[in-house]
C-alpha cells in the first residue's frame, strides 16, 4: 500500500537553515610536562541544509546571506537553490508537493541554475499526490553547470526547449564532477535533443524511470552528446519518442546494467530503443523489447557490445557484438505501481527473463546487488534480467482455528482441525490450492 503524505506549508518567518558540524581532528605541538604532545582541535566546517517551506516559485531576497528567504520570509526551491549556488555541499530538502517554475519577477526567471556541488532531495514516491513534482514552464526544469550534483526521490516534468537540448534536465560539459540522478521520475519533457536529459558531461542514472519524453531530434529519454558518458542501472526507458533513439541515443560512452527500454518509438529505423551513432554503448543484464523504429519492430542500432545475459525482442539494425542473447518476449506487464519509489514492467511469472538462462548459460553473478525497487539479487537461484528482480510470492495469513469438523475429509490416522482463513493482507494470492501442516 502506498502511504500517502500531506504538506502544510508554514508562512512563519523564521531562519530556514541547519549548519551541521564536521570535526576535523589535527595535531597541535605544545609542552606538557616538559614533553610535547597533541591537543585536538574541534574545526567547524559548514554544511547547509535548506528546507523548503513553500510551493511558490519566488527568488531570494538576499543571495548569499546563508539565509533562504524570499521577500515574505518563506523558503521557496528557487531561494534555496540560488543559497546552494553561493555555498559548498549544501542539501536541499523539497516536501511532497507540486512545485511550478514560472517565477516572471526579476532576473532569476525560468529553469533552475546549478552551479555548484549540492544534493536536492525530494519524497521519492511514484508520481501523485504524495511525489515531489517539479514542472517546466516554457522552459527546462534544471540546468547542471557544476559537478557534483545529485537529485534525488523528484518527479522531473513538463520542461520545455523547443529548439535546444534537455527539456528536463541539460548537463552542460567541462564539469568538475558527476552528476547523479536517482530514485526519480523524469516524465513528460520535450526538446530538440535529450527531452527527459541531455548530457554532455559524465551522467549516473541510478533507480530512475524515465516515460513520455518526446524529442524531435535525437533521445528522448536521454541524449548522450559525443564528449558525454552515461552509466544508467536498475533504470526503465518506457513509451519515450524521437527521430533517432526513442528510449536513449548516445554517442558518448554509455554503459547500461540491468535496465528496461521497451515501448520507445523513433521516426526512423535507426534504433527505437537505443541507438549508437559513435563512442561506445555497453549493455549487460537487460532487456530491450517492443520499440519501434520507422513503425517496424527495432530494439537498437549502432552495434552495441553485449555482456552477461540480455533478452532482444528485435535485431534488425542492431548488429550486436559480445555475448549471445536472448531473441524473445520478455513478457512485461504493464509500467505501474510494483513497490519501490518509481514505476515498473514487472515480469509475467512465464518471462523468460526470470531466473535466466540464455543459450544454457546461467544468469549470475548479477551485474547490480539490487533492483530498481531495492529488492535484492538473486530472490532465486539465478538472476533476473532487467530493472526488476522478481521475488518469490509470500502470503502472510491469519489462521484461525475453530471447533467445527473441517469440509474436507481428513486422511486415515490423522486427527483434523477446521482452519479458516481471517485475513489475507495481499492483493495476489496463487491460483493453485495450499496444502499446509499446522502444529496445534
Amino acid at each position: 500500500m502506498t502511504e500517502l503524505r500531506t504538506s502544510t506549508w508554514s508562512t512563519q518567518r523564521r531562519r530556514r537553515v541547519s549548519i551541521g558540524l564536521v570535526l576535523a581532528v589535527f595535531a597541535s605541538p605544545m609542552l606538557v610536562g616538559g614533553e610535547v604532545g597533541a591537543v585536538a582541535v574541534a574545526q567547524q566546517v559548514a554544511t547547509p541544509l535548506f528546507t523548503v517551506d513553500t510551493p511558490a516559485d519566488a527568488p531570494d531576497a538576499d543571495v548569499g546571506d546563508g539565509t533562504c528567504a524570499t521577500s515574505t520570509g518563506e523558503c521557496s526551491l528557487r531561494a534555496a537553490v540560488a543559497e546552494a549556488n553561493e555555498s559548498a555541499d549544501a542539501t536541499i530538502e523539497v516536501p511532497a508537493g507540486t512545485y511550478v517554475l514560472d517565477n516572471a519577477a526579476g532576473s532569476d526567471t525560468g529553469d533552475l541554475d546549478l552551479s555548484a556541488p549540492m544534493t536536492i532531495r525530494g519524497a521519492a514516491r511514484q508520481p501523485g499526490d504524495a511525489a515531489t513534482t517539479l514542472v517546466g514552464s516554457a522552459d527546462r526544469v534544471f540546468e547542471v553547470l557544476s559537478g557534483g550534483i545529485t537529485r534525488e526521490g523528484l518527479v522531473i516534468s513538463g520542461g520545455r526547449v523547443d529548439k535546444g537540448d534537455g527539456g528536463g534536465v541539460l548537463v552542460g560539459r567541462y564539469l568538475d564532477g558527476v552528476t547523479t540522478v536517482r530514485n526519480s521520475t523524469v516524465i513528460g519533457n520535450t526538446a530538440k535533443n535529450g527531452a527527459g536529459i541531455a548530457t554532455l558531461d559524465d551522467l549516473v542514472v541510478e533507480g530512475s524511470t524515465f516515460v513520455a519524453n518526446v524529442a524531435t531530434g535525437s533521445g528522448g529519454g536521454i541524449d548522450v552528446g559525443n564528449r558525454g558518458s552515461l552509466l544508467a542501472s536498475n533504470s526503465t526507458f518506457d513509451a519515450n519518442m524521437a527521430n533517432d533513439g526513442g528510449g536513449i541515443s548516445t554517442a558518448g560512452a554509455t554503459t547500461l546494467l540491468a535496465v528496461t527500454v521497451t515501448s520507445n518509438e523513433s521516426n526512423n529505423s535507426s534504433g527505437g530503443g537505443v541507438s549508437r551513432s559513435g563512442g561506445s554503448l555497453d549493455i549487460s543484464g537487460s532487456i530491450l523489447a517492443g520499440n519501434i523504429g520507422s513503425n517496424s519492430p527495432r530494439d537498437c542500432s549502432g552495434s552495441p557490445t553485449f555482456a552477461a545475459q540480455n533478452i532482444v525482442e528485435s535485431t534488425p539494425g542492431c548488429n550486436p557484438t559480445g555475448t549471445p542473447l536472448l531473441i524473445a518476449d520478455p513478457l512485461l506487464g504493464p509500467l505501474q505501481d510494483n513497490g519501490g519509489p518509481t514505476q515498473t514492467r514487472l515480469p509475467d511469472e512465464a518471462s523468460p527473463a526470470i531466473d535466466a538462462v540464455v543459450n544454457g548459460v546461467e544468469y549470475t553473478p548479477c551485474v547490480t546487488e539490487t533492483d530498481q525497487r531495492g529488492v535484492v539479487r538473486p530472490s532465486g537461484d539465478l538472476c533476473d534480467i532487467g530493472s526488476v528482480e522478481v521475488a518469490p510470492l509470500s502470503v502472510d495469513v491469519t489462521l484461525a482455528v475453530s471447533a467445527e469438523a473441517p469440509d474436507a475429509p481428513c486422511p486415515e490416522g490423522v486427527t483434523c482441525v477446521g482452519v479458516g482463513v481471517s485475513s489475507v493482507p495481499v492483493d495476489r494470492i496463487p491460483s493453485e490450492s495450499i496444502v499446509a501442516t499446522v502444529a496445534i
